[in-house]
Parts: C-alpha cells; sequence; structure tokens
C-alpha cells in the first residue's frame, strides 16, 4: 500500500505542464530570431572585411614582385567572373603587353564573393602628390593606357616602389563600403570605412 502511494507522489512532481513547454518555446524562437538578424550583418562585414584582406594581399604580392624583379606588374580584377590577377607586363620596343606565362607564381590568382562589388578609381593624390617621373615609353606611367586598360580595371606597380594613385572601392549587400586606397609613392594599402550607400 505506501509503494502505490509514493509512485503517484513522484510522478505529480515531475511533470511541465503544456503551458509552460510552450512559453519556453515561444522564447527559445524569439531570441533566435533576434540573433539571426544581428549576425546576418555581421556575416556581411566578415565577408567584405575578407575580400578586402585577399585585394591588399594581392596588391602587396604584385608591389614586392615588381620591386624583387625590377619589372612592371599590375593587379587586373575581373568583375564578371570575380576574380583577380597579378600579372607581369613586359615591353620590347615600346609596346607594352601582359605576361600570361607570369601568372604561375603562388598567389597570382584570387576570387572574390560576387556579393561584394567592385570599383577601380583614381585618387586626387596622381596630381597633387606625385613628382613628374616618365618611363622610357613616352609619358607620365601614372597615365592610364586606355588601349591595355580600357575598363580601368587594373593598377600598376612599378620597380621604383611607386604605384598608380589608385583606390579600390568594395560595397557589400548592404550598401557598407570600404576603400583600400594606394599610396602611389610607397604603394602601400591604407583601408578606410566609406559612408554607407
Amino acid at each position: 500500500m505506501r509503494l502505490e502511494e509514493n509512485s503517484t507522489k513522484t510522478s505529480k512532481v515531475a511533470g511541465f505542464t503544456l503551458v509552460e513547454l510552450m512559453v519556453v518555446l515561444v522564447l527559445i524562437a524569439i531570441m533566435s530570431a533576434v540573433m539571426i538578424l544581428e549576425m546576418k550583418g555581421t556575416y556581411e562585414d566578415s565577408l567584405l572585411r575578407s575580400v578586402g584582406r585577399n585585394f591588399t594581399s594581392a596588391i602587396s604580392l604584385a608591389y614586392s614582385r615588381s620591386v624583387t624583379l625590377n619589372q612592371v606588374h599590375r593587379l587586373r580584377i575581373d568583375p564578371e567572373e570575380n576574380t583577380y590577377y597579378v600579372e607581369s607586363e613586359v615591353s620590347s620596343t615600346g609596346v607594352s603587353g601582359v605576361a600570361p606565362e607570369r601568372r604561375d607564381f603562388p598567389g597570382s590568382k584570387g576570387e572574390f564573393s560576387p556579393r561584394v562589388s567592385v570599383n577601380i578609381r583614381f585618387t586626387e593624390q596622381a596630381t597633387e602628390e606625385l613628382p613628374n617621373t616618365e618611363t622610357s615609353n613616352s609619358g607620365s606611367k601614372f597615365a592610364q593606357d586606355s588601349a591595355d586598360d580600357p575598363g580601368g580595371w587594373t593598377i600598376r606597380f612599378f620597380p621604383d616602389g611607386t604605384a598608380e594613385s589608385k583606390e579600390v572601392v568594395l560595397e557589400d549587400a548592404e550598401g557598407f563600403r570600404i576603400a583600400l586606397r594606394i599610396n602611389p609613392i610607397t604603394a602601400r594599402v591604407r583601408i578606410v570605412d566609406l559612408d554607407r550607400k
């Protein structure tokens, strides 16, 4: 008789009601929804900064190869294929071109997310800060050759440690933007947060 009384007491104490379980599930759903919304912005921001780091590495590679090999190198971006290349430029008898066989070194090619849009533009430093230096191919080495670079999707790095005065602007789907500004005198990159569009 006592055994039956103990088993009924424990079964009444050990359970949760259906209402209590529903309240807990609703609270978990609300907290999950808030966390997912917060993490979406974090993911977009990390994606944008990751693409920025990859471009910074490619810029450093182009700079170091141009100085080390005493040859003009360039970073070329293909926005349609979401790829970028570090290439060496060859010039013979005043004609400049690209040596595709010089893309076989590590880090010479990379891809970036199609969720990040890329734009390259000249900066104001090109006319204000640079000395009047010219290459052997008549004309300033900072002038853009429209025949060789019709879309403006390249940045050139020169053997004397200088570069074209350009910046790479990266924008994510949320409108957040960063700029990779290349110092034309030192060819170093400075990452700048831009206003949201």
